[in-house]
């Protein structure tokens, strides 16, 4: 996401060098990570406005890095497939023995939500979905 977006801002007509502009994309990347990526691409574009450009709609970047990211991970996927890669290859180490951890906990398909504030349970670890 942030070489695309620091391609995108480069092209603009009052473009800083490419070290400032990749400062700019990590700091609001990295502010709106955990929001939908709808929102970093409206960040994006408003960083291309500001820069004398004239942007895009942010679905279209949206769209611009879901196809770059899926042709980066195809061959990922056919190996997979194929059965030339080994799922463990590519997970986050750890990740499996985590997710096994964390099966007993969940009711309903949901982990209990992990918090401070009024109400948090001591136990709670996350909110999400688990896949089982």
């Amino acid at each position: 996401m942030i070489p695309m977006m620091v391609e995108l801002l480069g092209e603009t007509p009052r473009a800083e060098d490419t070290s400032q502009i990749e400062a700019v994309v990590k700091e609001f990347v990295a502010r709106l990570t955990g929001k939908q990526t709808i929102y970093q691409m409206i960040q994006l574009a408003e960083e291309i406005s500001k820069r004398g450009g004239t942007p895009r709609e942010p679905l279209e970047y949206k769209y611009l890095y879901l196809r770059r990211l899926n042709e980066r991970i195809a061959g990922r996927i056919e190996g997979l497939k194929a059965g030339r890669v080994v799922a463990d290859e590519l997970m986050v180490p750890g990740s499996r023995s985590a997710r096994r951890a964390l099966l007993p906990r969940i009711r309903d398909g949901r982990a209990v939500c992990a918090g401070r504030g009024r109400g948090a349970r001591p136990d709670a670890l996350f909110c999400g979905h688990i896949w089982r």
